[in-house]
């Protein structure tokens, strides 16, 4: 993936794979940094991956305590994918967490 933003630097689907792998490695700093150029380059119009996007910075965000960003950014996920359950999982997990049971 590297490669193919040396050569297109402008590729979000290739820094969304790159995003993905940091997270996975736990390297939360570089992972959101690299999410951040994801949803920066990500067509405007492919709102599945933009909401994929912003569910995994959410998580990045959750993972470094970050928890005002998280709640906005599952916030805009669900906005840009409202049939996606998992995002309203991940978000009523997250409250709970908080122990807030009422909105």
């Amino acid at each position: 993936m590297n490669k193919e933003i040396s050569k297109n630097p402008e590729n979000g689907y290739a820094y969304l794979g790159i995003g993905i792998a940091r997270a996975r490695k736990e390297e939360y700093g570089r992972a959101l940094t690299t999410v951040d150029l994801a949803i920066k380059n990500l067509p405007k119009k492919d709102k599945e991956y933009r909401s994929y996007a912003f569910a995994l910075r959410a998580d990045v965000y959750v993972r470094l305590e970050n928890i005002d960003n998280a709640l906005c950014d599952y916030a805009t996920a669900i906005d840009l994918t409202p049939e996606r359950i998992k995002l309203y999982e991940r978000l009523t997990n997250l409250y709970y967490q908080l122990e807030k049971y009422s909105l």
